[in-house]
């Protein structure tokens, strides 16, 4: 994602008041999809959502982003670029995000990531080292949303939970973690709905840095061929610079 402010502005006459992250449309071409299992049957965009829709898949902790050391679960990737220039992970950024989730699709218990990482297709998830957003939504149940980083989650679900905003902080050869809110459908911060998470673990030396968006299940469950779930997200990254 590169450009002002679809990859992260900076100077140039650039305003960085009420910005628009820049939405995501994963059919637009500029996105590679990495799926070890096939389980990604389509993916279609309308109105700011895009829809996911399944093969049948086996219940699995290998579909879940935030459980165990191996995600095999589905990712769109693509190089962070900003204003032209391959970020790396010498590069101090903040990735910020917006994610919300259609919750009148609730084929199954489905979640969605979505941020920034180093190898979009390595499954060993300390080796992926990704990190933003998360949010859920059961058949039954509240949607969910928080923080994600690496394979662990700050977050819960609430009745009122609109849109999960928040950001994530990466760079000098390290993820550092990052916080997300719940908002409400008025932009009001849900209550105590709001989550740091602190993740200090070294990344690889002037490694390059990826967006992603990736699928999954809400714990273990099995998926059925045609099962769908639908998303919007929204992302942008700015790099700092440290010399005065």
């Amino acid at each position: 994602m590169s450009g002002r402010p679809a990859g992260g502005g900076g100077g140039g006459g650039t305003s960085f008041y009420n910005v628009s992250p820049a939405i995501v449309d994963l059919t637009d071409g500029s996105w590679s999809l990495y799926d070890p299992d096939s389980l990604v049957k389509s993916v279609s965009y309308s109105g700011g959502y895009n829809t996911v829709v399944w093969y049948d898949a086996t219940a699995s902790t290998n579909n879940i982003w935030h459980s165990g050391a191996t995600i095999r679960a589905p990712r769109w990737y693509k190089l962070l670029s900003i204003d032209g220039n391959q970020i790396t992970s010498d590069n101090l950024i903040n990735a910020f995000f917006l994610g919300k989730t259609d919750t009148t699709v609730r084929d199954f218990n489905h979640q969605f990531v979505f941020g920034v990482c180093t190898d979009p297709t390595n499954v060993t998830a300390s080796t992926l080292d990704a990190s933003g957003g998360i949010v859920y939504q059961t058949t039954t149940g509240n949607p969910g949303g928080g923080v994600f980083c690496e394979n662990t989650r700050n977050a819960a679900d609430n009745a009122s939970n609109d849109t999960l905003s928040g950001n994530v902080f990466r760079g000098g050869r390290n993820m550092l973690g990052g916080q997300a809110a719940n908002l409400t459908s008025a932009g009001l911060v849900n209550s105590t709905l709001h989550y740091a998470k602190r993740q200090d673990e070294a990344l690889a030396s002037t490694a390059n840095q990826y967006l992603f968006v990736g699928v999954g299940t809400e714990g273990s469950v099995a998926v059925t061929e045609d099962d769908q779930q639908r998303f919007s997200v929204r992302l942008q990254a700015l790099s700092l610079n440290v010399t005065i």
